[in-house]
């Protein structure tokens, strides 16, 4: 279970975000809207202890979390970014790199599982032999968001969700699984359980 109580991320120039009150429960799917700068990206780092709260608080299972939050909580999490830094690799290279990250060793995974779920999302395998730079930030997030059922973590955080309605269907077979499912985006234009506006 994922919590946040008066949580308030840093925006910068001495301003903070709204404070955000929630739990998230096992199999649901939450959405934090709002606008540029508002403090989405930062709250999903500060879910990671990438960042601190400067306000109330983030607790997972219980156990606050903080800046340098044990591998223990970051390794129950699976975390898709809006951008990928940038890379000259092949696109099934870089899925590889995420599945040798040593959270992933034991779980045996390989590229070619990901062809069904790059289906779902209406995506082509082909696109695993593409250059990463030649690949938009949305179509990135698309591959990303296909490893999420290989990798099974308990809590998935995906920043400036795609608004796609393949992208709904897929997260929802995800919390159907039991993943408790953050996202966040400028405008919602997807059915969640909770949406919370910042």
């Amino acid at each position: 279970m994922l919590e946040f109580k008066d949580a308030r991320i840093a925006l910068g120039g001495g301003r903070l975000s709204t404070p955000i009150s929630a739990v998230i429960n096992q199999g649901e799917m939450v959405c934090v809207s709002g606008p540029v700068a508002s403090g989405k990206s930062g709250l999903l780092r500060a879910v990671m202890g990438l960042a601190p709260v400067q306000s109330g608080h983030i607790t997972i299972d219980g156990e606050l979390v903080a800046p340098g939050a044990s591998g223990y909580l970051r390794g129950t999490m699976s975390y898709v970014p809006q951008r990928l830094p940038d890379v000259t690799m092949k696109v099934s290279e870089l899925c590889q790199y995420v599945f040798r990250l040593q959270a992933n060793q034991s779980k045996n995974l390989r590229v070619e599982a990901m062809i069904p779920y790059l289906q779902e999302l209406s995506m082509s395998g082909t696109v695993l032999r593409r250059d990463v730079n030649e690949m938009d930030s949305r179509q990135l997030q698309l591959v990303m968001i296909s490893m999420l059922p290989l990798l099974r973590r308990p809590i998935i955080l995906v920043d400036n969700a795609p608004q796609m309605q393949c992208v709904h269907d897929f997260f929802c077979h995800l919390t159907a699984n039991g993943s408790e499912l953050l996202y966040t985006c400028e405008e919602n234009q997807m059915d969640c359980d909770k949406l919370l506006k910042l």
